[in-house]
């Protein structure tokens, strides 16, 4: 691989809750086990010498009381925004995260581990920034509240096991896909593999041969997709990437499903229950293109975006301003900078960005929330596989959840999950933050309130100006006379009332 571009820039990053740790998460763990067995052996020492001023320290301490526990909803982690997870938010759906294993535990993080700012630091250099403008935010950058890491359905908690977990249940997903796409989905998950679990999976038996190029970059593919017939807006998608080598994939309805069936029927001819099963079942339009745009970049790799769109910048000049590379050497090792590739694997961009907004959760269902009216991926990447198997296991959840309706009399359909937390940005945004988390130790917290592109190891982290272009003044969204916008989104919103 070559080395990042030494036009890379390192800088702090404004509004997150970052700050410079040099202890390992494992020393720290020693450490703060070893107060908390102190603090508890002190407590049994003195209890019989000072009930009283024991039991008032132990409640100031934890927040309870004999008089009835704290209000979860207002409790608020020790290190991170948020706070711990609690349950019973009414406003969320939420489902198995997967059909073939045991069912999986729902909350993001561990309430065992305080959730610090990052495990890295942005900046080999730690010098203040000298561009005052990228760091000023009209809004302020608050805390949220529990209820925003409950809007996350990651499906397994951070740190070592939930690592493991994410990995090996990608892999027995993988080998549930078309053996003819199994090697290079096999290799991709083996090279993805955090440093510390190099050996957690086996090495593909057979691999690709050549190996599949990791950057994105190198599938000069555009896909779309419409029941009608390209427009405008698809024309300068063409005209502004065509000299740079780039090239148009339209998907009608008939060659949106025979590409699906062609590709990944023949894998379910035994076993069934997949992808092609997942497209096949769904009765509206919108699931199936969602699926769609998951899978083109995953079998072929290349940039989807929505007919919707307009492009203001051409695709090759995405992601290259003003970077800044977040420091992965607590995950990846000292010699993380020179290991990593010029171009990034994967390139997604934000359509939420919450700051303070009052309410926010009646609006949107993530407060850092991943678009997918555009998004870019090389082939075979963990992300995109784990959203097609987040797709095909919510499918799975609705089937059940229309049997059981219809055995108590309810005709009902598709009203198990929203079209965003089935397919839609809510799904993709559980996949990003998922690997994110699993392979870097980096959560939606981190990522808050990005004026310039954030590289972190293999994915490209776009501000919410680059795709959003203007919108809710909170995100602060610089528009599209932005240097950092890269598209314009005229939100048609047709999914809503397809009807189809």
């Amino acid at each position: 691989m070559s080395p990042v571009s030494p036009s890379y820039r390192y800088r702090l990053l404004p509004g997150g809750p970052w700050r410079d740790q040099t202890n390992t998460w494992s020393r720290r763990r020693v450490v703060v086990t070893i107060g908390a067995a102190v603090f508890v052996l002190g407590l049994a020492a003195h209890w019989f010498v000072a009930p009283d001023a024991v039991k008032s320290l132990w409640e100031s301490s934890t927040g309870s009381s004999s008089k009835g526990s704290a209000d979860p909803a207002s409790a608020s982690g020790p290190l991170y925004p948020g706070g711990p997870m609690y349950p019973g938010d009414p406003g969320v759906q939420s489902y198995p995260d997967t059909f073939y294993d045991v069912p999986e535990p729902t909350t993001t993080f561990s309430e065992e581990h305080d959730w610090p700012a990052p495990h890295h630091t942005i900046a080999a250099e730690k010098t203040a920034p000298t561009d005052t403008k990228n760091h000023a935010h009209d809004h302020e950058i608050t805390d949220l509240g529990d209820i925003a890491d409950q809007r996350y359905k990651i499906g397994f908690k951070s740190f070592e096991e939930g690592d493991k977990m994410f990995f090996k249940r990608l892999h027995d997903f993988a080998l549930r896909m078309p053996y003819s796409l199994q090697p290079a989905l096999l290799a991709s998950l083996h090279a993805h593999l955090p440093p510390a679990h190099s050996n957690l999976l086996p090495a593909p038996e057979n691999p690709p041969e050549p190996p599949q190029d990791p950057a994105m970059v190198s599938y000069k593919n555009i896909f779309q997709t419409d029941f009608k017939e390209p427009g405008e807006l698809t024309q300068k998608w063409r005209d502004m990437n065509a000299p740079d080598g780039w090239t148009l994939d339209w998907y009608d309805d008939a060659r949106s499903e025979a590409w699906v069936r062609d590709v990944f029927a023949p894998a379910e001819e035994i076993e069934g229950g997949g992808v092609w099963w997942a497209y096949d079942y769904f009765t509206r339009g919108v699931l199936k293109a969602d699926l769609l745009r998951y899978l083109l970049p995953l079998v072929k790799g290349g940039v989807y975006a929505d007919v919707d769109t307009k492009p203001i910048r051409r695709i090759e000049e995405w992601g290259h301003l003003d970077v800044d590379v977040l420091d992965i050497e607590q995950t990846d090792g000292p010699d993380w900078h020179d290991k990593m590739a010029t171009n990034a694997a994967i390139m997604v961009g934000f359509e939420t960005d919450v700051h303070e907004k009052e309410g926010w959760f009646h609006y949107w269902p993530r407060p850092v929330g991943v678009c997918q009216w555009a998004l870019a991926s090389a082939p075979s990447h963990p992300i995109m596989l784990e959203v097609v198997r987040r797709v095909v296991n919510g499918t799975h959840f609705v089937q059940e959840h229309e049997k059981r309706a219809e055995r108590e009399g309810h005709a009902e359909r598709d009203a198990a999950l929203s079209v965003i937390e089935w397919t839609g940005p809510g799904a993709f945004s559980d996949a990003v933050f998922a690997y994110l988390l699993a392979r870097y130790d980096v959560s939606w917290h981190h990522v808050r309130g990005l004026r310039r592109p954030l590289r972190v190891g293999d994915v490209l982290i776009l501000p919410i100006t680059a795709f959003a272009s203007g919108g809710e003044g909170d995100f602060e969204d610089e528009g599209p006379e932005s240097p950092q916008a890269l598209l314009q989104h005229f939100l048609r919103g047709g999914w809503k009332s397809d009807g189809q």
